[in-house]
């Protein structure tokens, strides 16, 4: 069994160059209250999508984890070229 991750291995975990299921990490945009969005390539469909990770210290909280999944039913929702 893995030891449980602490937000620093986390954070690492998702550098550059990291695959994570089917995207390859290009670089980290930013970290917040939440959690870390990052940059990176879809490698099936070849595109650049970002992708938002939930704090592992918040991950627990019910309204938390609330707000994370309305916020992605929110952005999946828009429809832009870019």
């Amino acid at each position: 069994m893995n030891p449980p991750l602490t937000p620093a291995v986390a954070a690492s975990a998702l550098s550059p160059g990291t695959r994570f299921g089917a995207y390859e990490i290009l670089q980290v945009l930013g970290a917040g209250g939440m959690g870390e969005v990052y940059r990176a390539r879809d490698l099936r469909l070849g595109r650049e999508v970002a992708i938002k990770t939930i704090s592992l210290d918040r991950h627990s909280l019910p309204d938390a984890l609330q707000r994370f999944e309305q916020e992605a039913r929110s952005a999946s929702a828009l429809n832009h070229p870019r």
